[in-house]
């Protein structure tokens, strides 16, 4: 059975991110797994210069266990499935000293967890760089992260924005994406931003776009997916015009190491700009062995 793990830190807004994955998990027929790492006294800086008691340890894990029952307790306690759906996601916890990325190994060797999920810690996406708990996650982790703002409101899988720059392996995000977007017959939007008009790219760049969707019509078995091409020096502004003219549910992009990615988030202005986006962001890493199939 799959599995979405949420990250916890008790916080309202991670309560909200618990509770958008509780209704996705609905839609994908995916049980939860609600994950709180704590940190003790003596793996705090300066910790070695101090004599922790090694009952305050014991007393933070059994005050973070209880939390972490009563948030799953919450949660399962949600409104009943809604008509239609069938499933109902069990619910269990895992509760792990350290922070969130350090046993990180250990959650991704339990093939059925096919996404993570977390709160964004401030309004927009440009709070992704300003986290190093986030960020961290997003360097190491080897399957999908979705990013849930607090203004984020699930009201179903309908239609996905997928940000490509249109290279061989976005095939393979396409594929899985494509498995998600069955669950609620949405359709993908493939969102190129270039700061050429479109009318006057070179042959290569007009072969590159023919080439590429050539392979996703023969390549990935789903019929709802068109390509649009926007015309911006910026990819998040491209990206926020077109949530402003576009109206979809999920924002979808690959994680490359000083690539897309980093583009996106490379500028002040840029995180000005990507503060308005509030819908939630699914993050594919790159390279990966394997994309689940949800």
């Amino acid at each position: 059975m799959k599995k979405i793990v949420v990250f916890t830190d008790f916080s309202e807004r991670a309560a909200h991110a618990s509770e958008y994955a509780h209704q996705l998990g609905r839609e994908l027929q995916a049980n939860i797994v609600l994950y709180h790492a704590y940190l003790t006294p003596a793996s705090q800086p300066y910790a070695a210069q101090v004599a922790w008691p090694v009952e305050n340890s014991g007393v933070l894990e059994l005050t973070s266990r209880k939390e972490l029952e009563l948030a799953a307790s919450k949660l399962s306690n949600m409104s009943a499935t809604p008509p239609g759906l069938s499933f109902n996601p069990k619910i269990e916890t895992r509760c792990e000293e350290g922070e969130i990325t350090d046993n990180l190994e250990a959650l991704l060797s339990d093939r059925d967890i096919v996404l993570f999920v977390l709160a964004n810690h401030r309004k927009g996406f440009s709070s992704l760089i300003t986290g190093n708990h986030m960020k961290k996650l997003l360097e190491q982790s080897r399957i999908p992260v979705l990013v849930v703002p607090q203004a984020a409101q699930f009201k179903g899988l309908h239609k996905f924005a997928f940000a490509t720059d249109l290279q061989h392996h976005d095939l393979e995000v396409l594929h899985s994406l494509s498995s998600m977007a069955r669950h609620g017959d949405a359709s993908i939007m493939l969102a190129h931003v270039s700061s050429e008009k479109e009318q006057e790219q070179s042959k290569e760049k007009r072969d590159q776009v023919q080439q590429f969707l050539c392979a996703v019509s023969s390549k990935i078995n789903y019929p709802h997916i068109y390509y649009r091409y926007v015309q911006d020096a910026q990819v998040s502004s491209g990206l926020k015009w077109v949530s402003e003219h576009v109206s979809f549910d999920l924002l979808v992009m690959v994680h490359h190491q000083k690539n897309f990615f980093g583009r996106l988030f490379s500028s002040s202005h840029t995180h000005e700009v990507a503060d308005n986006l509030n819908i939630p962001l699914l993050v594919y890493p790159y390279p990966a062995a394997n994309y689940p199939v949800f």
